[in-house]
């Protein structure tokens, strides 16, 4: 009764198209700078340098496994015989120093194995989500066509029709409802 409906989506007034962001304003300088390069990075939804970088991370700390000094059972077993013999002797606080030096030693490198363990643990787990998120990114652009496919699709579809002679006016109104179809040009 008043004009007809309201418009909506990109016919509407008040469509927003997301091209400026209300926080923008209120970031520095330098994380603005940084900001815009990644609106503008074709690459921001890949993940690969993530699995990289989480890949990198997980040889680094599976290297420290190689750095920690496996614990000195023989040493201790050693000294341990050494306290028993000192408790027949005078020695007995040496042998106990060194008994317990290397139990500590022992205790310390058991740790921070567990601790790598953890470590690396935790990085596959993480490795293995940010992998999942990237094939399904990569899974779901396989199923996605660009606008230069489908219009390339759409003018061969229109060159075979015409070819296998289908009724000039017909074409034509496939074509105008096609044109329908298509997004609006950017700008």
């Amino acid at each position: 009764m008043h004009g007809g409906s309201t418009p909506a989506g990109i016919a509407s007034p008040h469509f927003r198209h997301g091209k400026r962001s209300r926080y923008f304003r209120h970031l520095p300088k330098e994380i603005g700078e940084h900001y815009q390069a990644a609106l503008h990075d074709e690459q921001l939804v890949s993940l690969r340098e993530q699995l990289a970088l989480l890949e990198a991370r997980m040889l680094e700390v599976a290297g420290k496994l190689k750095e920690t000094k496996i614990p000195p059972w023989e040493e201790a077993l050693a000294a341990l015989e050494k306290l028993l013999q000192a408790e027949k002797g005078e020695d007995t606080e040496n042998a106990l120093a060194d008994l317990q030096r290397l139990m500590r030693e022992g205790v310390d490198a058991g740790r921070f194995q567990q601790f790598v363990w953890r470590e690396i643990r935790e990085l596959v787990q993480e490795k293995t989500k940010t992998a999942a998120a990237e094939w399904k990114r990569l899974s779901e652009l396989q199923g996605l066509v660009t606008v230069e496919q489908a219009l390339s699709f759409a003018k061969a579809f229109f060159v075979a029709a015409k070819n296998i002679g289908l009724d000039p006016e017909l074409l034509k109104q496939l074509e105008r409802e096609t044109i329908h179809l298509l997004p609006p040009p950017e700008d």
